[in-house]
């Protein structure tokens, strides 16, 4: 079951919210943080730009354009796995994480028996944009935290391709 509705939670990402969050928790047992700022992104365009040097065909050189857009947009990626935490840290971070994302709009979720993807962003006011996208899998104890400003086009190309 998918709901695609994007409601309307709240306007402003809560970023530096979630990163406290992440860091003050990241000093538990079993909880891995991750946080690769601009540098590092700008690193991997030029591998990318030289694949696509070296790229078979049109369409592959089209998908690597499309990753090179995003990583241009994206500013800063923020990951935590904390799958291998107690129950009771598990759960004490998924309650207030839930709190912060109620701030942001719920893009999509996607249920499949027990497990639940959780996507949120804030769309910006024409509806062309998407300041910060954060990933939520509660039941595998994952945070993908994407952000920056990424155009809702260029996202929608990458899901359909990934899609095919």
């Amino acid at each position: 079951m998918a709901d695609t509705s994007g409601s309307r939670r709240g306007g402003n990402a809560p970023r530096q919210r979630i990163s406290s969050l992440i860091q003050e928790f990241k000093a538990c047992d079993g909880f891995v943080a991750i946080r690769v700022g601009p540098v590092l992104l700008s690193v991997a365009k030029p591998f990318i730009r030289a694949e696509m040097r070296q790229a078979g065909d049109e369409e592959e050189r089209a998908e690597m354009q499309l990753a090179l857009d995003a990583i241009n947009s994206i500013k800063r990626v923020q990951v935590a796995e904390y799958s291998g935490c107690d129950e009771d840290v598990r759960q004490k971070f998924d309650a207030r994480l839930s709190r912060l994302l109620d701030r942001m709009d719920l893009l999509m979720e996607v249920c499949d028996g027990q497990d639940r993807v959780r996507m949120f962003g804030s769309v910006s006011g024409n509806g062309r944009y998407l300041n910060d996208f954060v990933i939520h899998v509660p039941t595998d104890g994952v945070l993908v935290c994407l952000y920056g400003r990424l155009d809702l086009e260029v996202i929608s190309e990458i899901i359909e391709k990934e899609m095919q």
